[in-house]
């Protein structure tokens, strides 16, 4: 019996080590209306937009696949959305740079597959 509960011990400590946070950078607020998404990459980058909702619901947005030297792509942020999350899947030992732009607004952040980026989201007045 003791040699069981040792294992399952055991057992339970390995997995809680080797599983890694889930992590965020936050970048700062955005206004409602127009943004663009720029990933400069070596490889390919998948991104995962998702939003907030007022009523805190969370909707997948877009899935994007960026490769190598993709343009920028514009998006517009509804009028129900607090916030926005960017989840950026890359190829192992690859590297690269998410871009978000909003007028004089600009936030650069490395692609770590480890976290997300975080934006808030002005609400009018």
């Amino acid at each position: 019996m003791m040699k069981r509960i040792t294992c399952t011990l055991a057992v339970l400590v390995v997995t809680l080590v080797a599983v890694r946070p889930a992590g965020a950078t936050y970048v700062g607020r955005l206004a409602q209306g127009d943004y663009t998404l720029e990933v400069q990459t070596t490889s390919k980058v998948a991104i995962t937009i998702l939003v907030v909702t007022s009523r805190g619901k969370l909707d997948v947005e877009e899935v994007l696949l960026f490769d190598g030297a993709t343009p920028p792509k514009t998006f517009t942020i509804q009028r129900n959305v607090l916030r926005i999350i960017f989840e950026a899947d890359a190829q192992q030992n690859s590297d690269g740079l998410v871009t978000i732009t909003q007028g004089t607004t600009r936030f650069e952040v490395p692609v770590d597959p480890h976290d997300n980026i975080v934006a808030d989201i002005i609400q009018p007045q």
